[in-house]
């Protein structure tokens, strides 16, 4: 893991039964993470970790803000990110990952929390992310009404014409047969 040691969670050495740990997680995360969904971002995370007698728990915390592509004009977006999840980590003989459960051999003292951390925030990003109304970039929109052409779009009466008049004709006859 190298870069990412960081992100290490210290299990043998905890001093008490109960550990709070805090990590900024900016642009040199997403990075040493090699992030596919996010490549910007400002967050900040807490992982409160509490030993229990075969086990330790870790919960999870992440508050800041990502940011993607607006999925209409392209341009970066700011997307607020709020999530949790805890973690189950157990010893064991070998390294093994499960739902919300980590067994690591017995020979580690830390467990690395750098992957589950990404997965938090980029599962917290919904499917479809746009811009509101009106904040999309105004070059990008004005290319995209030009190439809108389709019933029910947000596109003004003027261009509604110019889209009619551009539709190949057979499509016109195709319709016909589907509204009867």
């Amino acid at each position: 893991m190298g870069l990412l040691e960081k992100y290490d969670v210290e299990l043998r050495n905890m001093k008490s039964d109960v550990c709070e740990l805090d990590f900024e997680l900016d642009d040199t995360f997403f990075e040493l993470v090699e992030a596919t969904e996010v490549h910007k971002g400002k967050l900040h995370a807490k992982a409160v970790v509490s030993k229990h007698a075969l086990s330790y728990k870790i919960d999870l915390q992440v508050e800041g803000s990502v940011l993607v592509p607006c999925d209409r004009c392209l341009a970066e977006m700011k997307l607020p990110i709020s999530a949790s999840d805890e973690l189950v980590v157990k010893y064991g003989e070998a390294f093994e990952e499960g739902e919300g459960v980590i067994v690591i051999p017995e020979s580690e003292s830390a467990v690395n929390i750098a992957w589950n951390l990404y997965e938090m925030i980029a599962l917290d990003i919904p499917i479809q992310h746009v811009h509101e109304e009106g904040l999309c970039d105004e070059s990008m929109a004005e290319i995209l009404r030009q190439h809108l052409c389709s019933e029910g779009s947000d596109v003004e009466e003027v261009e509604k014409e110019s889209c009619k008049e551009s539709i190949d004709p057979r499509w016109n006859e195709l319709k016909k047969l589907y509204n009867n």
